[in-house]
């Protein structure tokens, strides 16, 4: 009766195997059941009839039915979170569905599941159905449940790879926005020491005696240089980035983080800043970790052994700049009031 997901008319919501209907090549879904079991593929069977009886010696798999392009899934779809494009041009679609990518863990995104945030996240429909039972006391917000994501990737219609994620879903998280804020700062912490593992230089570690920011450039990028072109010579771009990519200094750094991260949401309700500390600390231990592996799988040889010595100066410097403005930020936190519910 509110129209949700959207509006349609319930007599005419079937599920696919009710149908009975042909396929057609593209239509709107009818209603949610109709969306919930959509048939994207279409495979014909081709059998001969034998004296053992009926075969099937071949299969033929073409698509199915297709969604129209300006019908968007965002606020339909209740089982998916969704980001906001902030460019999205004429006829593209301004809210895609997040999606597992292949070398990034689900957490990294994981405010997309709790929160919608100033237009740039929208949560899932499921997830807004559970704050208003937590809102009308229908469950109790102090209960504990968990949250489990699958998904798939697809390149021209074959899969290529799948994956099931599960973090814990503290009722809390969904109708706090003080938490919220704390999920995302976490979250940007990590990702703002994870570019330390990236090549390039950074520009808001350090000003000049003028008071302007001089660009710094970034542990990696520092140990690359000074073993393909010691002294004052520069080296190729291309190779710097080979390098890099072939050493995977955040290979060790990013699955490290994720137990610590579900430990912050458990402890998040309850001790909002000794979980952020607790954070902090959690991210420096693995950045550090990560970053003395890297430098140890390298040789020994004397150039390498000065590069390292010279990216080893250059990373701790630069993680204790990161750190120190949210350490800062930490202890003011400390002496706060208590985070309060927002609704």
């Amino acid at each position: 009766e509110h129209e949700i997901p959207w509006g349609f008319d319930p007599a005419r919501d079937l599920p696919a195997w009710e149908r009975g209907a042909p396929t057609t090549g593209v239509r709107i879904p009818s209603g949610y059941i109709d969306l919930l079991t959509w048939r994207s593929r279409r495979i014909r069977l081709v059998h001969e009839v034998t004296d053992c009886g009926v075969i099937v010696t071949s299969a033929v798999v073409v698509k199915g039915e297709q969604i129209p392009k300006n019908w968007y899934l965002h606020r339909r779809e209740q089982m998916v979170p969704f980001l906001k494009k902030p460019k999205a041009t004429e006829g593209e679609n301004p809210y895609p569905p997040l999606s597992f990518v292949e070398d990034r863990a689900l957490w990294r995104d994981s405010l997309a599941l709790f929160q919608s945030v100033n237009t740039r996240t929208a949560r899932p429909g499921m997830i807004d159905w559970l704050a208003h039972l937590v809102s009308a006391d229908l469950l109790e917000e102090t209960r504990l449940h968990s949250l489990t994501a699958y998904g798939l990737a697809t390149d021209q219609g074959k899969v290529f790879f799948w994956r099931r994620e599960t973090m814990p879903l503290p009722l809390q998280l969904i109708n706090d926005y003080a938490l919220t804020d704390r999920i995302e700062q976490a979250l940007a912490i990590a990702e703002r020491v994870g570019t330390l593992f990236e090549i390039g230089a950074d520009d808001d570690l350090k000003t000049n005696a003028k008071g302007k920011k001089v660009r710094v450039p970034r542990p990696m990028q520092v140990f690359a240089e000074s073993i393909l072109a010691p002294g004052d010579r520069s080296p190729d771009p291309g190779d710097v980035a080979r390098l890099v990519d072939a050493l995977e200094p955040a290979a060790a750094y990013w699955p490290a983080l994720e137990a610590p991260f579900k430990q912050f949401l458990l402890a998040l309700p309850d001790h909002p800043n000794e979980a952020l500390r607790t954070w902090i600390d959690a991210v420096e231990a693995a950045a550090r970790a990560a970053f003395e592996a890297t430098m140890l799988s390298f040789d020994t040889s004397a150039r390498a052994l000065r590069a390292a010595a010279s990216a080893e100066e250059r990373f701790r410097t630069s993680l204790a700049a990161i750190l120190r403005r949210y350490r800062d930020t930490r202890e003011e936190d400390a002496h706060a009031q208590p985070i309060a519910t927002r609704a």
